[in-house]
């Protein structure tokens, strides 16, 4: 089974998941997790946990570490196994924190056009819908790739109404996704 957690928030999300099974589990869970926060925004205490691994990036503007943890996240989340489970935690950030491009787009097109969106002064739905058509991972996306048994979704929005088509630029959305919105 698996654990993602992408956003600002998502150490906090990812400890309050990891105390859950390890109180389920009476010790250290089965599990894999991958976290994708903003840079310096990891406890300690988080990457001493077994089995996670931590991707930090950039926010607002994507960097080249967003686009290497969007590669890796779509890896890790497509080469799970058929009977697995996967909890998806998502955020506020995580659409600057976590992209996969198009073949016809570089890194300096995504920055242009995220600092483009700024400057223009858009609001967060349009910024991510805007998002979701230049992405490989997001409105979705992503979690067509896994090839498991069930999704779960948790979200913390910072999206009108909790939209998670629209959370993290549907980076946790999905048709096989069970949401809760908080």
């Amino acid at each position: 089974d698996g654990i993602i957690a992408i956003g600002k928030a998502s150490t906090s999300m990812f400890k309050g998941a990891h105390e859950y099974y390890c109180e389920q589990s009476s010790g250290q869970p089965a599990y894999i997790a991958t976290i994708v926060t903003k840079y310096h925004h990891c406890e300690d205490e988080i990457r001493n946990i077994p089995n996670v691994t931590i991707f930090e990036s950039s926010h607002p503007i994507p960097d080249q570490a967003s686009l290497d943890a969007g590669k890796a996240v779509f890896q890790i989340v497509s080469e799970m196994e058929d009977n697995s489970n996967l909890l998806v935690l998502v955020s506020g950030g995580a659409s600057a924190l976590i992209e996969m491009l198009h073949d016809d787009m570089i890194l300096e097109d995504l920055k242009n056009f995220t600092d483009g969106l700024m400057r223009t002064g858009a609001d967060i739905e349009t910024m991510n819908r805007q998002r979701i058509m230049r992405s490989r991972v997001k409105g979705g996306k992503l979690l067509e790739a896994f090839p498991g048994k069930t999704i779960n979704a948790i979200g913390i929005s910072d999206v009108p109404e909790g939209n998670f088509g629209i959370l993290g630029s549907g980076i946790g959305s999905g048709k096989r996704i069970n949401p809760e919105k908080t």
